[in-house]
């Protein structure tokens, strides 16, 4: 019976597959009325380093700027867009690495970050010492990636900030 029903399957298949110009996976596809092939999605453009380009963030207000009172609702899109953007490296995970890590942004009159660097490191809890080295500096890297994501407000002069971000295993 299940003989029966495959092969009943695989003519319906077959023909349907003739009649509208079936074409196995890896070989191209003739269309017989000349009409163009569209990919889904279009191809994003590589960038120099021939990996894919990140979407930038939306416009973030330059909230150091503002009084202490509106502070924590002013930078509540900053912490939001970094938190969406940040992935818990494999190596980081496998060392057990959590903490806070301080950065330094370099946030020039354009409102593009210029320079990332790490200025603190608290690593906390008992790492696992084969993956520490490799885990730390993965870490730091995705911090880097993300800061560099991040589009201010444009401003009069280039402002330097300290930002602090928190690592915990879930």
């Amino acid at each position: 019976m299940k003989h029966g029903i495959l092969t009943a399957i695989g003519c319906v298949l077959g023909h349907l597959a003739h009649a509208q110009t079936y074409s196995a996976p890896g070989m191209p596809l003739h269309l017989q009325r000349g009409l163009p092939v569209v990919s889904a999605l279009p191809p994003k453009p590589p960038t120099k380093s021939g990996a894919v380009a990140q979407p930038l963030s939306p416009v973030i207000p330059r909230f150091w700027h503002v009084p202490d009172s509106v502070k924590l609702k002013a930078a509540k899109p900053f912490y939001q867009f970094t938190g969406s953007k940040l992935t818990y490296p494999a190596n980081t995970m496998r060392a057990e690495i959590e903490g806070n890590f301080s950065a330094r942004l370099t946030v020039m009159t354009d409102g593009s970050v210029g320079s990332v660097i790490i200025t603190r490191r608290e690593v906390i809890g008992d790492a696992v010492p084969l993956y520490y080295a490799r885990g730390l500096t993965d870490l730091e890297a995705e911090i880097v990636r993300v800061m560099k994501l991040v589009r201010f407000e444009p401003g009069a002069a280039a402002d330097t900030i300290t930002i602090t971000s928190r690592f915990r295993m879930q």
